[in-house]
């Protein structure tokens, strides 16, 4: 907001008439009023006379803005000269003034070179040495008439350019002089009688010699000699634009359509002579920063407050009526979830995510379908886009890839069913998959009564517990010996206890082999600790009298 009102108020000081310089409007000498002098033998010189003139006792011209106060007069056989500060201007400028030769009196002849009597000082005081764009003056060829010419900073071989119209004497020119300190050399143009108000026209007169250039716009200086003649000077104006320096006398009030929408802003009143570029002749903008916002505005019936309204229910104001919208883009004004026609894919799972080969072009989501259209598999609610990996065999993240991340368990195939597995073995990521095992082991995998453990029957010729033999008396061994683990899942202590009293050996190993726990004991029973341990079965083996039992040990 700032940064636009610095803007309006960069442009609106481009349109803006310039105070006059100066008017006159005061009596007796220049160096008394405002003005300072800086050369000549008799200071005070310079006088203003009230007596009648154009208007009043100033001077006039047709168009031009009503001129105030009095004038000012040269005489030819004076040698002041004054100047005023100038301020404000920068690169580029432009002075005007009224201008009336009383008579021939001192002026050269229109051979000669002529003499200036009016320009842009480099610098303001009683010292004054860098003059520019210097108006000058001689006489015509006609008898009683002048003609007028501009000369440029001096340095090099600086001349004078001159109009070659001759104007009588006793009318009164209005004349624009212009400045550009940005080229170089510095270029210096003259207007004679231009109409006011109006867009600034091709010069009449243009002289860019001279190689000194100007380092400020510091005064307005007057010069009076010998061969600068009787004048009457008023109504000098200063300006860095042509607007400034030639206002009209009857303004129209317009307004500055900083938006560019062709309606103006009734806060920015600027008074102008002609129609420039940026303003209008309407105030009827509400909101002169934004283009779109005009009273053109078309703004759409919000029935359902969803922010989106309807195409076919518009008005046209500057400011936003209630119930309406800017947006024209609701499918549905009655229903706040329906607002934009979009593709919609089948949920058939309703997990959110939605299948690509079922799209649905609709207002509003339909029930059963959503934005999305990367599910991979319709059909499974586990499965869609970054869902949590099961071992089921099934990309149920959509990435292209199988049950990736899950643990990995050795399995042994186990045809009976009776917990112990044959050496055939597979990979997988569940421990319990029906007809597999986590100990493997058994000697006959189509008996469930022959396995590591089991009961030996005396010699039938069978090794019921895969210990090699058939008769337990040739290797020591127990007829009902037997162990357990209590509690089997374990979440912490787990009670080992044999049937029979008797040293006997322990060893715990995970699956991969890797020995967990060994020790040796005397007693019926012990406890073993298994809360440091990680999740997962682990094989118990128990040594006693040569007979060995093997146990698979669940810990969460």
């Amino acid at each position: 907001m700032k940064q636009i009102a610095l803007f309006l108020g960069l442009i609106l000081a481009q349109w803006t008439v310039a105070q006059t310089f100066e008017p006159f409007s005061f009596t007796g000498a220049l160096n008394a009023n405002g003005w300072t002098t800086h050369s000549g033998v008799t200071p005070g010189q310079f006088q203003t006379i009230t007596t009648p003139s154009n208007s009043g006792s100033s001077l006039a011209f047709a168009a031009l803005q009503n001129s105030t106060g009095n004038r000012a007069l040269f005489v030819s056989s004076n040698t002041e000269d004054v100047n005023k500060p100038l301020s404000n201007i920068t690169g580029i400028g432009y002075y005007s003034f009224l201008l009336n030769v009383t008579n021939t009196t001192g002026l050269t002849s229109n051979a000669g070179t002529g003499d200036y009597f009016m320009g842009i000082g480099g610098g303001s005081g009683s010292t004054l040495t860098v003059l520019a764009a210097r108006a000058s003056i001689k006489r015509g060829v006609a008898p009683n008439t002048f003609v007028l010419g501009i000369s440029n900073q001096s340095g090099g071989a600086s001349n004078t350019t001159w109009n070659a119209t001759e104007y009588p004497i006793g009318t009164t020119c209005f004349v624009v002089v212009k400045l550009d300190a940005t080229t170089t050399p510095i270029t210096a143009s003259m207007w004679i009688n231009p109409t006011p108000g109006t867009m600034q026209p091709a010069a009449t007169i243009t002289n860019n010699s001279g190689t000194n250039g100007l380092a400020n716009f510091a005064s307005i200086f007057l010069r009076q000699s010998t061969n600068t003649g009787n004048l009457e000077l008023d109504e000098i104006r200063a300006g860095s634009t042509w607007y400034q320096v030639t206002p009209c006398n009857t303004p129209t009030n317009y307004y500055a359509d900083m938006d560019g929408d062709g309606f103006g802003d009734p806060n920015a009143i600027v008074s102008s002579c002609l129609l420039l570029p940026g303003l209008v002749t309407n105030n009827l903008d509400c909101d002169d920063s934004l283009a779109s916002i005009n009273p053109n505005t078309v703004w759409y019936m919000d029935m359902d407050s969803d922010g989106f309204g309807d195409i076919n229910m518009t008005t046209t104001a500057c400011l936003q009526p209630a119930g309406y919208v800017a947006d024209s883009s609701d499918c549905n004004d009655n229903d706040s979830t329906a607002t934009v026609i979009m593709t919609y894919y089948q949920d058939f799972d309703g997990d959110g995510f939605g299948n690509a080969g079922a799209p649905l072009v609709n207002c509003g989501q339909p029930v059963g379908y959503v934005a999305d259209s990367t599910d991979c598999n319709d059909s499974d609610q586990n499965t869609y886009p970054n869902a949590p990996e099961i071992c089921d065999g099934i990309d149920n993240n959509c990435n292209n890839s199988t049950d990736e991340g899950l643990p990995v368990f050795l399995l042994y195939q186990d045809l009976d069913n009776d917990g112990y597995g044959s050496d055939i073995s597979m990979e997988y990521c569940d421990s319990t998959v029906q007809g597999f095992s986590l100990v493997n082991g058994d000697c006959n995998d189509g008996n469930a009564q022959i396995h590591p453990g089991a009961t030996e029957i005396l010699n039938n010729g069978i090794d019921e517990n895969c210990d090699g033999m058939d008769n337990y008396a040739q290797v020591n061994e127990l007829l009902d010996w037997t162990v357990t683990l209590v509690p089997n899942p374990s979440e912490g202590m787990v009670q080992i206890a044999l049937s029979h009293a008797g040293d006997f050996k322990i060893s715990v190993t995970d699956l991969a082999g890797k020995v967990i726990f060994e020790g040796e004991h005397a007693t019926t029973a012990m406890m073993l600790n298994t809360s440091s341990w990680g999740s997962g079965t682990y094989l118990v083996t128990v040594d006693q009298n040569n007979v060995r039992k093997v146990l698979p040990l669940m810990v969460k």
